[in-house]
């Protein structure tokens, strides 16, 4: 059960749960067609402003605490540094 439950909950899962509820929520009865798009992807841009902010708090709060990374990523997007 428990190992059902974990590739239930796994992040690409639940990513994918929020965008699609994202997207209801932008297709609401009060949007009228021609807003329809707009709204799903002003809807998706601040859901990745969300986790942005999200994970930029772990980043700062590890390298306040002296961790060094090699790389913050974010959905697709990722930064990264050649460690030498």
């Amino acid at each position: 059960m428990k190992a059902k439950l974990s590739k239930l909950l796994n992040p690409r899962t639940v990513l994918l749960v929020v965008i699609v509820g994202l997207l209801l929520l932008g297709a609401s009865a009060e949007t009228d067609s021609e807003h329809y798009i707009p709204m799903v992807l002003l809807n998706i841009l601040a859901f990745f402003i969300a986790i942005f902010v999200y994970e930029l708090g772990h980043f700062t709060a590890g390298l306040i605490v002296g961790l060094d990374f090699a790389a913050f990523a974010v959905g697709p997007f990722q930064i990264s540094r050649v460690v030498r």
